[in-house]
């Protein structure tokens, strides 16, 4: 009977592992995509504020 009772308890600890594991890669793609859009925002933020978006009269005004 022990047997019996032993490997329905590591049935349901492998089925508990494999669901962990799924919400583990689920917030890990969350995490990349949340991160992505971060990174994406700073680089615009970035590009904004150092002029470099800016137009080319404003760069080239008195270098001459």
């Amino acid at each position: 009977m022990g047997c019996i009772v032993s490997c329905i308890s590591g049935i349901f600890q492998c089925l508990g592992d494999c669901i962990m594991a799924i919400v583990g890669a689920i917030a890990g793609c969350i995490e990349c995509i949340v991160g992505a859009i971060a990174s994406c925002l700073a680089g615009i933020a970035d590009c904004l504020t150092c002029g470099a978006c800016s137009s080319r009269r404003t760069r080239n005004a008195g270098t001459y």
